[in-house]
């Protein structure tokens, strides 16, 4: 890593771009040099130039693959040139312009994209003794970088038609922006309460809910949940099967029915019908109802004093 590497001589890609060599012009002041083939991609600032502002899940992606370089930077040990060994070095320099994107197969910043980082403050003090006492106070700086570079992508712009910064303290700018995430961004920032170290800021990152719902500017933004809502057909087809029932059940309770026709009642003997002509044999048994019923005067249609009995044995009718 230009005259840095990890203490214990492991070699480990952690998306970070690194001059290989500089090399000084002894005719001019210049000096040139060789680095990484990375180096030569868009920057994020180019990108988002082209592209404009970035969904929130493309702002997670981001914040997501910086984090985790920055865990390595702020927690490593490394060998400086001097032969310096030293706990965390911080990038010191973090901006749009920094962050280097290495594209996919996809046209749009996705899964698939990686971010690397270059232009670290350690190659422009590569030589000078290391301040341990301002490395907390750098790794805060870090993250608060990093959560401009958020906001920015959010916006789709760092600075305003008058060439000013844009400030994220203006609530305006805020609109349709994934509550979640615009809460997360503020900590990053210390306008709300900040992360003790990429660790944590990247934990909190993982925890967060998606964003349900995508506006109509590609932002993805927390709306109140609508109950789902049947197909119009569906509702049409319901509401005419409702209306039947209904109708079906006024035509019942509204229609009285017609009342039955009831036979009125047999006053004479002589109109029960359905006896057939002829003599007949008819068995009873001896002091059952039909026996006593047959031993019964007075009946309608019979002669006065006559049993039944007698009465229709005159009509043909035996029993026994």
């Amino acid at each position: 890593m230009a005259g840095v590497a990890l203490a214990d001589g492991r070699s480990q890609d952690f998306r970070l771009i690194s001059p290989w060599e500089a090399i000084a012009d002894d005719l001019e002041e210049r000096c040139y040099l060789v680095t990484q083939p990375h180096d030569a991609n868009s920057t994020l600032n180019q990108v988002l130039s082209k592209t404009g502002a970035m969904s929130t899940e493309q702002v997670r992606l981001v914040l997501d693959q910086v984090l985790q370089t920055l865990e390595f930077l702020h927690q490593q040990k490394f060998a400086l040139p001097l032969g310096q060994v030293q706990t965390g070095l911080v990038h010191g320099n973090l901006s749009l312009d920094s962050l280097v994107v290495i594209k996919g197969k996809e046209p749009e910043f996705g899964v698939g994209d990686f971010i690397y980082l270059c232009d670290l403050s350690l190659w422009e003090r590569l030589f000078e003794p290391f301040q341990t006492e301002a490395m907390n106070g750098s790794v805060a700086k870090d993250l608060t970088a990093l959560g401009y570079i958020a906001f920015y992508l959010l916006v789709g712009q760092a600075i305003d038609e008058n060439g000013k910064p844009l400030r994220p303290k203006d609530d305006g700018l805020w609109t349709g922006v994934y509550l979640p995430l615009k809460k997360y961004i503020l900590r990053l920032l210390e306008l709300d309460l900040p992360f003790e170290n990429a660790t944590d800021a990247r934990r909190a990152l993982l925890q967060m809910p998606l964003a349900p719902v995508i506006d109509q500017f590609g932002l993805e933004a927390e709306v109140e949940k609508k109950p789902k809502q049947f197909p119009k057909a569906l509702a049409v087809l319901v509401m005419a099967l409702l209306l039947a029932a209904l109708g079906k059940l006024a035509l019942v309770l509204l229609v009285k029915p017609a009342p039955a026709e009831v036979a009125p009642p047999i006053s004479s003997m002589k109109e029960v019908g359905g006896m057939p002509i002829g003599a007949y044999t008819y068995t009873a048994v001896e002091n059952g109802i039909w026996d006593k019923f047959l031993q019964q005067t007075g009946l309608s249609g019979v002669p006065t004093g006559q049993r039944l009995k007698d009465y229709w044995r005159r009509h043909n009718r035996s029993f026994s």
